[in-house]
């Protein structure tokens, strides 16, 4: 299995017995599109309501590759929803954390399109 890390961060997977792997950036990043977001203002501030989630960008990744894992961030794991397609479980019983609170590696991950039964 080939695993494909479509985020800006290293991933580190860290097992039950203390073992990491980790996941370097590939250089290429996945994010979602939306639609242009609603602005109003209050009090003399900008306030806009995100648009809708309507994409992905780049869209290739609607072309996947066989036996490879794409790992992504967890919005586009949601929208996606394919087997193939993993985010880092950042649920906090999932997360490690150093001293200062900062994610340093994570317990498993999560896939939207997975049945948990």
């Amino acid at each position: 299995m080939k695993f494909v890390n479509l985020t800006a961060h290293k991933i580190c997977i860290i097992s039950s017995r203390g073992e990491v792997e980790s996941f370097d950036p590939s250089g290429q990043i996945v994010r979602l599109s939306q639609d242009d977001p609603a602005i109003t203002y209050v009090d003399g501030y900008i306030v806009s309501k995100p648009g809708e989630y309507i994409g992905i960008e780049p869209d290739w990744l609607m072309n996947p590759e066989h036996e490879t894992i794409y790992i992504v961030s967890n919005p586009v794991a949601a929208f996606v929803k394919r087997k193939d397609v993993w985010a880092p479980d950042t649920n906090p019983e999932s997360c490690i954390r150093d001293e200062f609170g900062q994610v340093i590696g994570v317990k498993r991950f999560c896939c939207y399109a997975v049945s948990s039964r």
